[in-house]
């Protein structure tokens, strides 16, 4: 954490998402302590980065792992690193979560949701998915936050 910001790591294959990702933190003056587009690639910059993350944003599906198994190597590595899973599919969320996913994100989503979702990861204010213009509980399906539409 700097300034009581939290750390942010990007891992997605999707190039143009990455740095739309790094201009949306930029903008938040939020630090990126690297961007990777492979499982292989984010588990090397993980061991070598200094400081580390504390939160990873995270893609899909990947080359040699999906984004579920890579979370786990991650988890593996740094179990204190919060990760939040960006996707397309929502019938993932209940093996995302038990892989000890923080937040599931349902791509397409705006600035500000994600900006959102780092903040209720960071605080940790518990495991929550993104539907429907609101962030709800996600075993309770509690709506706790609210976004405009």
């Amino acid at each position: 954490m700097k300034n009581g910001k939290p750390i942010i790591a990007i891992v997605n294959d999707d190039k143009d998402i990455c740095s739309l990702l790094v201009d949306i933190f930029r903008m938040k003056s939020i630090r990126v302590c690297f961007v990777a587009h492979d499982s292989q690639e984010t588990l090397s910059k993980l061991e070598s980065a200094g400081p580390k993350p504390d939160i990873i944003m995270l893609g899909f599906g990947f080359l040699y792992y999906s984004g579920l198994d890579l979370a786990k190597k991650i988890l593996a590595v740094q179990p204190s690193v919060k990760i939040i899973f960006m996707g397309f599919d929502m019938d993932l969320m209940e093996d995302a979560y038990e892989a000890g996913v923080s937040l599931l994100l349902v791509m397409p989503v705006r600035m500000s949701i994600i900006i959102g979702a780092i903040d209720i990861v960071y605080n940790n204010m518990g495991k929550y998915k993104y539907d429907d213009n609101h962030f709800r509980n996600w075993k309770s399906n509690t709506t706790h936050f609210t976004t405009c539409a």
